[in-house]
């Protein structure tokens, strides 16, 4: 299995880190981040992997302001979830960061990390029953 979701996670923890939250402290939040995002376009958006950046290259023409207010709701209930708090302005920024991410990396390795998301979630699934 290939570790685009990580190295995906690591550039963005990169950007993000501050003296008060460095990257070792933003890895660990971010991953869930990304993995829950692409779990999101598969359940209320219904795409594939291999369709994940085609529907957010569409979302971002459409209405790039739902796109990323999506994103950051993502990333601020991840955030509590994990039991983290994120600032207004660390959440837009996380936002805006994964989908340049997303945006800016070829289908391969958007379809590559769709489907570790995908995996992730069936294994979560797998341990609920």
């Amino acid at each position: 299995m290939s570790h685009v979701i990580e190295d995906t996670s690591e550039q963005i923890a990169r950007t993000m880190a501050t003296p008060e939250r460095g990257f070792v402290e933003w890895l660990p939040l971010i991953m869930p981040i990304i993995t829950q995002a692409l779990q999101c376009l598969f359940h209320n958006d219904d795409v594939e992997p291999s369709e994940v950046k085609a529907r957010v290259e569409k979302m971002a023409s459409r209405n790039p302001k739902r796109l990323h207010r999506r994103m950051k709701r993502n990333a601020l209930a991840v955030a509590r979830r994990e039991g983290k708090r994120l600032t207004d302005a660390q959440a837009d920024q996380l936002a805006t960061e994964a989908i340049d991410a997303c945006l800016q990396s070829s289908g391969d390795l958007v379809e590559a990390a769709g489907r570790e998301a995908q995996a992730a979630d069936w294994s979560a699934a797998d341990l609920a029953e």
